[in-house]
């Protein structure tokens, strides 16, 4: 509960400061910031599922120090050689130079970016060692340094140098996490690198590394897409309205991030009955909780606008985006199950088809129909909605449960969410302001089995916080 505390103070801290960056930036130069975000989220995916297999191998092997040891020192060699080739890519930039960094005129800020994504791979790798051992006080403090340095930066800082002193708060707050973890001693070293397992965790890491880049290059894909094709002030609105809606997902998947260690170990078993149990109990807290934080949020987002008077144009997009990643909520559950019973060629088969439709239908969307960039957000959607069918429907193959496409249609999309959703993206689409509290009304009438179980979950959590550990 603490650490829950910890996560949404900080993420307030976040929403205030994407609020006050956006006011003094303007669209313009918080496109160009967006940019710099999009680079260090480019940057961030592409360490080859190195974090992801080690999380996997050291929950399996957590009773084998030394093997824990090995598989430690091995994906950091790893991640040295993946710094040399973000150093790299710094070098081409300097030497030659890439287009897209020269429309937004990144200048220094591209090379800090650099040296904050290579610390982050480093930090992120430990952070993960840290959430095993349930160490959740240095995973806060990781978690909340770069924002509260930014926050301060944004108060502070003159609005000439204020793009360059954000990139660097990237830098300087990796740095004091790097340097928490490892004076705190629970990084597991006293091992060399093992040839064996530095294999071992590139052919699992491989397929978990397809899962993440397709994975995250959805959304990032999008804003790529609107950043090249549509105008700086476009842009601009659409990287103001993602940092906000965005701010929803965080807040889901503070209390996911500690317990998906607990997670795993629960779905690493043969009893098919038990685990179909456990995902349903899963899922009817979570998404229900989801669904109903995002019909609250849409009612209150023209508030938000209203002081912002210089980003009206982004309300539409700013709502569609939150109604777009509560879709991802839907997989939860079946996806991880397929992670713990390692199926990562699966689940990273899945993210690449997820990836290539919401390419394609964003291709369709942005040349064929030339529609407003608020609209191309669709894409996502629709490929996220894919993307949770495919899982339950082979994390029910995989648990030997009876299905058919149309069972599976109503187990991943209920009537009780299906409805209100549906409702809530006619009134956004048609601007009808004073509806919007309608979604949130059906949602509660039709859900309040579901809310009540949450309550009861959420309750037990605070009786009993201990359940989250593995020990």
């Amino acid at each position: 509960m603490l650490y829950l505390g910890s996560r949404y103070a900080t993420y307030f801290i976040q929403f205030i400061t994407s609020l006050l960056i956006a006011a003094k930036l303007g669209p313009d130069n918080f496109a160009v910031w967006g940019v710099v975000l999009l680079i260090l989220n480019y940057f961030r995916i592409v360490n080859f599922g190195v974090s992801n297999a080690l999380n996997i191998f050291a929950i399996q092997n957590k009773d084998d120090t030394a093997t824990v040891k090995e598989v430690t020192a091995s994906s950091i060699t790893i991640l040295f050689c993946v710094s040399l080739l973000i150093v790299g890519v710094g070098a081409f930039q300097y030497a030659i130079g890439f287009d897209y960094i020269e429309k937004y005129a990144l200048g220094n800020l591209f090379y800090l970016a650099c040296i904050a994504a290579i610390l982050t791979h480093f930090n992120t790798l430990f952070m993960n060692i840290y959430r095993i051992k349930n160490r959740l006080f240095e995973i806060a403090l990781y978690q909340s340094v770069i924002p509260f340095i930014v926050f301060i930066v944004t108060l502070f800082a003159p609005l000439n140098n204020l793009l360059y002193l954000l990139t660097l708060s990237y830098v300087i707050g990796n740095l004091v996490a790097l340097f928490v973890f490892i004076s705190n001693g629970k990084i597991p070293f006293g091992a060399w690198p093992n040839l064996s397992w530095v294999k071992r965790i590139l052919d699992k890491g491989l397929f978990l590394f397809i899962y993440n880049v397709c994975f995250y290059l959805v959304l990032l894909s999008i804003r790529t897409f609107i950043s090249i094709e549509y105008s700086v002030t476009e842009f601009g609105f659409f990287s103001f309205s993602f940092a906000l809606a965005n701010a929803i997902l965080l807040f889901l998947q503070a209390l996911t991030f500690i317990v998906f260690p607990k997670v795993i170990d629960k779905f690493n078993t043969t009893d098919k009955e038990y685990v179909s149990t456990l995902i349903s109990n899963i899922r009817d807290s979570y998404v229900s909780f989801s669904f109903g934080l995002v019909f609250l949020a849409i009612i209150f987002f023209p508030v938000l606008i209203y002081f912002l008077p210089q980003y009206s144009d982004a309300l539409m997009s700013l709502q569609l985006i939150a109604l777009t990643i509560i879709m991802y909520t839907q997989s939860f559950g079946y996806n991880t199950y397929l992670m713990a019973q390692n199926k990562e060629r699966r689940i990273a088969l899945m993210s690449f088809m997820t990836l290539f439709l919401n390419i394609a239908i964003a291709s369709t969307l942005i040349y064929v129909f030339k529609v407003n960039y608020s609209y191309v957000i669709f894409a996502t959607l629709v490929s996220y909605f894919f993307y949770a069918f495919s899982a339950m429907h082979y994390a029910k193959k995989e648990l030997e449960i009876k299905h058919s496409f149309k069972n599976n249609c109503i187990d991943i999309f209920p009537l009780r969410l299906c409805i209100p959703y549906v409702l809530a993206i006619l009134i956004v689409v048609s601007k009808v302001t004073y509806a919007l509290p309608l979604p949130l009304v059906i949602f509660l009438i039709m859900n309040k089995r579901n809310l009540a179980g949450v309550y009861n979950r959420l309750k037990s959590l605070f009786v009993k916080p201990d359940i989250i550990n593995l020990d």
